[in-house]
């Protein structure tokens, strides 16, 4: 027993001695410092597409109201057989009328329409037989004519009260009408046409293309309107006048010549309003 207490205590003297005696050799590791990170970028982001959930159009333009219109190709067939002439020397063929408000006479190679200062219409009706399809030349000279003052030409007359009625206003506008007795429906109206305008010595050349139950109308070589209804497959001629009542009128018409067509594919048809005559 006591020799195994004298061991024991020899051992803790030996331990006793290497550690106070001898540097303590201990493994330590350094603490990693930590690695500062970049800083975040805050990501910039994508811009967000708008939706447009009604789309621009492209806005189409009306056959007439521009004024810089240049001459409209030559699309229309026609060919060089004249169907009927008239140089206004042959004073029987047109009616004439003459009294203290209105006149319809014949002049130089012209046949001229007046009203004085009174709130009326003038026809003449032309007296010869016209074929159904035709391409028509006329001139007018709006001599005397101001804000709503209208002229034009009646085609496919059926009689003096039932016609097709093609009217242009001095300010510039051109509508077309279906003639019943004293009431008128509207079919067709433009806005305003650079190419209408009236004055001493001035000339509007006025073109119908008629073929079928399409009208196409040209002023000056410009196509102005287009209606594709008609009701009526033939008929006679005519001009006329319409006062406003402000001022007196005066137009003259000359030079009417129409030539042989050949039908065009129709268009679209334009809605139809009705209107007092």
């Amino acid at each position: 027993m006591l020799r195994h207490s004298r061991l024991a205590i020899f051992l803790i003297t030996v331990l006793g001695i290497f550690l106070t005696g001898c540097d303590a050799v201990w493994l330590v590791l350094p603490t990693p410092t930590p690695t500062a990170l970049p800083p975040t970028s805050t990501a910039t982001p994508l811009p967000t597409e708008t939706r447009i959930w009604f789309p621009p159009t492209e806005t189409p333009t009306p056959i007439a109201g521009s004024g810089n219109r240049t001459p409209t190709p030559d699309l229309r067939p026609v060919d060089e057989e004249v169907l009927y002439r008239d140089d206004f020397t042959e004073d029987s063929q047109w009616d004439q009328v003459s009294n203290s408000t209105m006149t319809a006479s014949y002049g130089i190679n012209e046949l001229t329409l007046a009203l004085k200062e009174v709130k009326q219409t003038l026809y003449s009706f032309n007296l010869d037989p016209i074929p159904s399809d035709y391409y028509l030349e006329i001139l007018i000279e709006p001599s005397l004519c101001s804000g709503g003052d209208q002229y034009g030409f009646l085609f496919r007359t059926q009689s003096r009260q039932e016609f097709y009625r093609l009217m242009m206003s001095c300010d510039g506008r051109i509508q077309l009408d279906l003639v019943r007795g004293n009431a008128a429906v509207r079919l067709m109206e433009t806005e305003q046409s650079a190419q209408l305008f009236s004055g001493p010595e001035v000339t509007v050349k006025l073109n119908l293309w008629l073929v079928g139950d399409g009208v196409r109308v040209y002023v000056n070589d410009v196509l102005q309107a287009e209606y594709y209804k008609l009701q009526w497959y033939d008929g006679g001629i005519g001009v006329f006048i319409r006062s406003s009542g402000e001022n007196a009128l005066t137009v003259s018409f000359s030079d009417l010549l129409l030539r042989n067509v050949q039908p065009l594919p129709p268009t679209p048809v334009p809605s139809v309003t009705s209107t007092p005559d």
